[in-house]
């Protein structure tokens, strides 16, 4: 049989400048509780102010929440129930 020399694997990442060179990935950041940092498990609870908590700290009264919703309930409720305009009756 013939001799076949094994070369080694050149790394040519070496030669590039560091703004060139491949990044390594990030892992993904473990969910959290925003209020108490708390590792959440398999259900976030998202809340309407676009943060995450935990079960306890989910409700808008116990993470000071900024979200309007009794301008959000105004809103819904005008947009189900328009106001009717009678055409004004002309006397006789």
């Amino acid at each position: 049989m013939d001799k076949v020399k094994i070369l080694p694997i050149k790394d040519t990442n070496k030669n590039l400048p560091l703004s060139e060179k491949p990044k390594k990935k990030k892992k993904n950041k473990k969910n959290r509780c925003l209020k108490c940092n708390k590792k959440l498990g398999l259900i976030p609870f998202n809340c309407k102010c676009g943060n995450v908590f935990c079960s306890k700290c989910r409700h808008p009264e116990s993470h000071n929440c900024t979200f309007d919703f009794r301008a959000q309930a105004k809103e819904q409720i005008e947009k189900q129930n328009p106001t009717i305009k009678f055409n004004k009756i002309n006397p006789i």
